[in-house]
């Protein structure tokens, strides 16, 4: 009995997503009916009911084609009442104020999102991530991040959540356990992977290295590039970890605008149009005695200015090439990277931006639907 009873409930409930489709399938009544129910009599007056209630009972390729043509209609009416819609929300809401109207106004007019809009918004948004993954994947910076987070993971200082996908607060410690070795498993290999690549380098700065050997270690270094490359791919690293390595690269790349500002602007006052020239006059400068005084005297500085300069310059260079080893690459790479990175996020902002436009302007089509229910 209390089984039946349970089977009359989800009868009721069935009843309900009928009237909400507009139909039901064969399988669906049938999964729901009691195990009591089984005479043709019982089974003509559930279809009567169905029928006395517009229920249309079909069978899997009447669904499809009911479901087709519903879409069609749908999207046919959608389309041809959204201006209407818009117009009489704006009119409902008006008593909140102009800006608002405003606001409904210009949603008005932005188009309803087709399914060949999503999917073109869709391309856009997935080419400025691989834009971004490019930026981080091929970073030195990078592989000196996860080499770095892998031995704090080793001595217990890190957790391997948020580092990967996969993983957050709520990972078990199997779970934990499980990433952290797959991803020490990988880190090794990329550490192998850039101690091959030193190793190489410092082949290619021997002198008297054959123009055919040289050509042979580029080959390596590029391969080596690709390997690394595909190893961070297969990491996993989450969203979270590769905008913290891109925000690393953000402040190395700001803070050697600083320093180069700084260096302009020392140049600036020297009354010299080029970082070279003024570089001449220290380097004799700095031989003191006669070189100074004459330097001095050419520059039309004061011979404690010249130290000072030449004292400030030194120290904005070693801040230079110390962001530069932190980043492995030279400023002009350095700017190069963050110029496609910034390429690729905004990319992704405008995309997401359409999208989210998109989605509110079906918000307005559809809130016409409850003005009239004192919502």
């Amino acid at each position: 009995m209390a089984k039946d009873a349970k089977k009359m409930k989800e009868v009721e409930q069935l009843i309900a997503t009928g009237k909400e489709k507009g139909y039901l399938t064969f399988e669906e009544v049938n999964d729901a009916l009691p195990s009591s129910m089984v005479s043709p009599d019982q089974l003509d007056d559930v279809m009567t009911m169905f029928g006395d209630m517009d229920i249309e009972v079909v069978d899997p390729v009447q669904k499809l084609k009911i479901t087709e043509h519903r879409v069609g209609e749908a999207e046919e009416e959608f389309e041809a009442e959204a201006e209407a819609e818009t117009e009489a929300v704006v009119e409902f809401l008006g008593r909140i104020g102009d800006p608002v109207r405003m606001y409904l106004k210009e949603m008005g007019s932005v188009s309803l999102l087709t399914k060949e809009k999503e999917v073109e918004i869709a391309k856009r948004i997935e080419k400025g991530e691989r834009e971004i993954l490019n930026v981080t994947f091929n970073s030195p910076l990078t592989v000196k991040e996860i080499l770095s987070i892998g031995e704090k993971i080793r001595k217990g200082k890190a957790s391997i959540v948020d580092v990967v996908k996969g993983t957050d607060d709520e990972s078990t410690e199997e779970e934990q356990k499980y990433h952290t070795d797959k991803f020490l498993r990988f880190e090794e290999k990329l550490r192998d992977l850039d101690n091959e690549k030193d190793t190489l380098f410092k082949k290619t700065q021997g002198k008297g290295l054959a123009p055919a050997k040289k050509a042979q270690i580029g080959k390596q270094l590029d391969e080596n590039k690709d390997k690394t490359r595909e190893t961070l791919r297969e990491m996993n690293l989450s969203s979270r970890q590769i905008e913290r390595i891109n925000h690393k690269l953000k402040n190395l790349v700001e803070k050697v605008d600083k320093c180069e500002a700084e260096l302009a602007g020392i140049i600036k006052a020297s009354g010299y149009s080029s970082k070279e020239e003024l570089m001449d006059i220290l380097a004799r400068a700095r031989k003191g005695g006669a070189d100074l005084k004459k330097a001095a005297k050419e520059s039309r500085i004061s011979q404690e200015r010249l130290k000072e300069m030449d004292a400030e310059i030194s120290d904005i260079s070693e801040k230079i090439a110390g962001m530069e080893e932190k980043a492995g690459l030279p400023p002009a790479e350095m700017k190069k990277a963050l110029k496609n990175l910034k390429s690729g996020e905004i990319r992704v902002k405008v995309a997401k931006s359409e999208l989210v436009e998109a989605n509110l302007r079906l918000v307005v089509s559809i809130a016409k639907k409850y003005t009239n229910r004192g919502l």
